[in-house]
């Protein structure tokens, strides 16, 4: 038959083989292996890097010549062993744990980071204490008290200030206010309220009294009788 005949053969496609299944029986997953105890010791405990430190190449004796590994120090040693190094004692300190740690399997101990960290603070307590007081513990946060403080000089023959007086002018003396005969402040409609000890009665200053007013004269009577009567 033709390629377009309606009859011809399908091609057989083929599958992919099975991948084998990691299910077990009851249809659930293994469970993982756990790292052995040498493949976690092979893992380093820390993230500082001991290549630039100033001490390294002593460190490199150490773990030459005895079971340290790079991973057995942490944090809390490496500050210390900054300390030492500051102090002008590092060689000291690697030649003290070189003589004990040489003959040590690394089985017999269980936990060599803190082994490790503490040879180092047995190698001289005063000097561990005496670190921890100035890096351990941070120093708590305190406000300065400094206030600033005026330098200007004050003068002993100043006036005494007298109420109802202009302390200071510029002439450098007091003006004194009287109030006898003073003028109470305007009213909202304009006119001036009337002086301190004054009658209320009295006229406003300035004003002139006015004249009282007269009385009309009264009419005449008209005349009886019209004239020529």
């Amino acid at each position: 038959f033709g390629s377009s005949s309606p009859f011809r053969r399908k091609q057989k496609v083929s599958q992919p083989e099975a991948l084998p299944s990691r299910l077990r029986s009851d249809e659930t997953m293994p469970p993982k292996a756990r790292a052995s105890a040498d493949e976690k010791e092979k893992q380093p405990s820390t993230a500082f890097t001991l290549n630039s430190r100033p001490y390294h190449a002593s460190m490199s004796e150490l773990f030459k010549n005895s079971n340290v590994r790079p991973g057995d120090i942490d944090a809390k040693a490496v500050q210390l062993l900054d300390a030492f190094n500051d102090a002008g004692r590092i060689e000291e300190v690697f030649a003290h744990l070189q003589k004990v740690l040489a003959d040590i399997p690394r089985e017999k101990v269980s936990s060599w980071t803190a082994y490790i960290f503490s040879l180092l603070k047995k190698f001289d307590v005063d000097f561990y204490a005496i670190m921890r007081e100035r890096r351990g513990r941070p120093q708590p946060h305190r406000k300065s008290m400094n206030v600033p403080v005026s330098t200007t000089k004050l003068s002993a023959e100043a006036p005494a200030f007298v109420p109802g007086q202009i302390w200071m002018t510029p002439a450098g003396g007091a003006t004194p206010i009287s109030l006898d005969g003073a003028t109470a402040a305007p009213a909202a409609n304009g006119t001036s309220a009337p002086a301190a000890g004054a009658e209320a009665t009295a006229p406003a200053a300035g004003e002139a009294a006015k004249p009282e007013a007269e009385a009309p004269p009264a009419e005449a009577p008209p005349a009886e009788g019209g004239a020529g009567a």
